[in-house]
């Protein structure tokens, strides 16, 4: 008797097919997502004491970690680097939206003004720029090239999901800017040209 329950607590076998993985990894995956809807769905009076943003970095950091399966230091490191690089992005963002409404409000139109604007505005995205190739440089060195391409995706996917969430589009539908995979059929052959004469 103690021989089976000791067999019954035994789930590596399980999770050593590449089938369980798989389902395995699905399950995570389906995990995140509803808890991902759910806080998205909740009321915002319930949580009221948790900044949105800093709870949706949180969520972002714990699926990569979960995801690449970082350790315990990997993590700190993730979470510093994504943490700093990321107050980088929303303190320009910020300055960019300051900058998109005084274009809205002004009745300024001289060329000067409008100049220093532009100068100003090219500014903000050379130094949002400059900020992903930081994130670049400083993500690929601490997960390795693997794991960074493979980050690459998960915040892709993220995205992705986020704004079908926004726009109520379906996430799995392809679309003109869909990446094509190696798994994909091959599109289908276009029609012949059609000859269209002048009378």
């Amino acid at each position: 008797m103690e021989k089976d329950v000791q067999s019954l607590l035994k789930v590596e076998p399980f999770l050593k097919t590449r089938h369980n993985k798989s389902m395995l990894n699905s399950l995570k995956f389906t995990l995140f997502t509803v808890y991902f809807l759910a806080y998205l769905l909740t009321p915002s009076f319930a949580l009221a004491s948790i900044p949105k943003k800093n709870h949706i970095e949180e969520l972002f950091i714990w699926k990569v970690s979960d995801e690449l399966n970082l350790t315990a230091q990997e993590e700190k490191k993730f979470t510093e680097i994504y943490k700093k690089l990321n107050a980088k992005k929303n303190e320009i963002q910020i300055q960019i939206n300051n900058l998109n409404l005084y274009i809205k409000q002004t009745n300024d139109f001289s060329k000067k003004n409008l100049s220093a604007k532009v100068k100003e505005y090219k500014k903000l995205i050379h130094d949002l720029n400059t900020i992903n190739i930081q994130e670049i440089d400083l993500v690929s060195e601490l997960l390795g090239e693997k794991r960074f391409l493979e980050y690459l995706a998960i915040k892709q996917d993220i995205n992705l999901k986020l704004k079908s969430l926004v726009l109520g589009d379906d996430p799995t539908k392809k679309t003109a800017n869909s990446p094509v995979s190696a798994s994909d059929p091959k599109p289908k052959a276009l029609p012949p040209p059609q000859i269209i004469e002048e009378k």
